[in-house]
């Protein structure tokens, strides 16, 4: 009789013991299939990434067009470099052209490729762009282009642009004098 209860327990227990297992091997097939997706999280959740070279404080030196004066010139700006996941943004502060501007980067550096979208924090300017610049961060140096729109002015620009640890932005300026006086791409929407 006892065995006839266990018997019975044990019939109770089966479909209710499969559907756990199925859940599990699901739960296990999820995790395996996703890994690439969800190891940059666990990682960073128990905090054993180092942060990548590109994270902290530049300086970004680089060639602009002044569509008021009409004038080329080289201005600089200060680069600070956020890391979450994959994916770097920033914030940029500059003072160029008498100007306080405040930009938001987004973006990825990869094989030695920086690619970040900014756009003007302030939603009236209207201004938006991309940057690709190259080079290793753990050197402090990478070059490349900004590229970017102004609605207000239907004008589109790409300058030499230069991200740099270096804080002597003169010497930067005259060390890579060949780079930065390359002209600007000038284009206007009519």
């Amino acid at each position: 009789m006892n065995n006839k209860k266990d018997q019975q327990s044990d019939e109770k227990k089966g479909p209710w013991l499969a559907k756990i297992i199925l859940a599990v091997i699901g739960l296990l097939g999820a995790l395996i299939t996703n890994i690439d997706r969800l190891y940059p999280v666990f990682v960073e959740i128990a905090g054993l990434k180092q942060p990548s070279a590109i994270v902290g404080e530049w300086n970004g030196v680089f060639r602009e067009y002044d569509s008021t004066t009409k004038k080329e010139m080289i201005s600089s700006e200060f680069v600070l470099f956020k890391e979450r996941g994959s994916h770097i943004s920033g914030m940029v502060k500059t003072s160029a052209l008498g100007k306080v501007r405040d930009w938001t980067y987004s973006g990825v550096y990869k094989n030695s490729m920086l690619v970040m979208r900014y756009e003007h924090s302030d939603p009236e300017i209207k201004g938006v762009g991309t940057g690709v610049l190259e080079g290793d961060p753990k050197l402090g140096f990478l070059k490349g282009y900004w590229l970017g729109y102004d609605k207000g002015r239907k004008q589109l620009v790409a300058c030499p642009y230069i991200l740099t640890k270096e804080n002597d932005l003169a010497q930067v300026v005259n060390k890579n004098k060949e780079w930065l006086e390359r002209e600007c791409y000038r284009y206007y929407r009519k």
